[in-house]
């Protein structure tokens, strides 16, 4: 199992969406599978930053959250 990987910043409108991944490596007979689903989001407008939890059973750092909301913000700030 792998650690929680920020995503690309979406902007749509005036709102930033950043997803954090959760990516796990499965092997067996067949070989090796990736998958990965989303665990939270950041929804991020001018002055205003939301943390939506998916997956309560995951957490995260306070270092991921920040590189999060570093990353949508910076998405605005290009918009």
């Amino acid at each position: 199992m792998k650690d929680i990987v920020v995503g690309e910043a979406v902007v749509t409108g005036d709102r930033a969406v950043v997803p954090f991944i959760k990516e796990i490596e499965l092997s067996g007979a067949g070989g090796i599978l990736y998958s990965a689903r989303p665990v939270a989001l950041i929804v991020a407008e001018t002055g205003s930053t939301l943390l939506f939890r998916l997956d309560t059973g995951v957490s995260l750092s306070e270092e991921t959250i920040h590189k999060g909301v570093e990353q949508a913000s910076d998405a605005l700030k290009r918009e």
